[in-house]
């Protein structure tokens, strides 16, 4: 009797660990995936509202706005780090920096800088646009000696 007891609770234990882990693994893949795809979508959200107000709504009452999209954006990617309008490294100008020119790749590949095509080197890369503003953005990806490697964005006057 007592290996018959033996034998049917190894058998249930194993039934039980069998149909418990792979609904779960399920799941739990569901849920993963679930997760990539809104951190995706609110990634791509975020960096369209950031270009949408550097673009059309770069005015000093909205400077505010956009410090909070670049912030939004240095909190979905763990690996960017954003300086606001008024950082000590270079004043009036919005900085995403970073480790290496690899990562950065989020900003080269987004559509707002896909034209004009930007003049480049192999250190460097420089977009310029005109805003709603009729003034100049100057948005470069380059190194710098104390961040690494920064994307920075500035308005200028027209030239």
């Amino acid at each position: 009797m007592h290996w018959f007891k033996k034998g049917i609770f190894y058998m249930l234990s194993g039934f039980w660990l069998l149909s418990g882990c792979d609904s779960n693994d399920t799941v739990a893949i569901k849920g993963i995936t679930e997760t990539n795809e809104v951190e995706a979508n609110i990634e791509e959200i975020t960096l369209n509202s950031f270009f949408s107000f550097i673009q059309d709504e770069w005015t000093p009452e909205n400077i505010q706005q956009i410090d909070n999209a670049g912030i939004k954006i240095a909190e979905i990617e763990n690996d960017i780090f954003f300086l606001p309008y008024s950082n000590e490294y270079e004043p009036s100008t919005f900085i995403f920096y970073t480790k290496t020119q690899e990562e950065l790749k989020l900003f080269e590949n987004h559509e707002f800088l896909g034209q004009p095509l930007p003049s480049n080197s192999p250190e460097y890369k420089i977009w310029r646009k005109e805003n709603m503003g009729q003034k100049i953005l100057d948005i470069s990806i380059e190194p710098h000696p104390i961040l690494g490697w920064i994307c920075q964005i500035r308005l200028r006057e027209g030239e």
